[in-house]
């Protein structure tokens, strides 16, 4: 069996949208949890899910911004249907929920989000 794993990535697509795209979204991404926008997540499933749209969604904006051949050209480059969006996910995730852990700590329990008090134990099982 060959191993097509890529520098510790699932392939060299994911690995090449990480190293591109990846900065940008966790920076996003901890400006919305800086704005509350994790708040009303029911769970810590629904904030990793949000991160993997949000992943999928930034891919379709670049491949629009880039009209025409120059999109099918990175499309084509890219392998944009081999990019692992879970994978992505997990690897912003637990940066993610380090923040979060930390904006909420000073919130009065009453005001905490669903998913605060979450344990080490809880991240890996998501």
């Amino acid at each position: 069996m060959t191993n097509t794993t890529y520098n510790g990535w699932t392939n060299r697509e994911t690995w090449v949208w990480n190293l591109h795209a990846g900065d940008g979204m966790l920076v996003h991404m901890l400006e919305m949890a800086d704005d509350a926008y994790f708040d009303d997540a029911e769970d810590l499933a629904d904030i990793k899910a949000y991160i993997k749209a949000f992943s999928v969604e930034y891919l379709s904006d670049c491949l629009e911004y880039c009209q025409g051949s120059a999109s099918v050209l990175i499309m084509d480059l890219l392998g944009d249907h081999l990019i692992d969006h879970d994978e992505i996910a997990d690897h912003m995730f637990l940066d993610v929920m380090e923040h979060l852990e930390e904006r909420v700590k000073g919130l009065d329990e009453d005001e905490q989000p669903a998913w605060a008090g979450f344990t080490a134990k809880d991240l890996q099982a998501v």
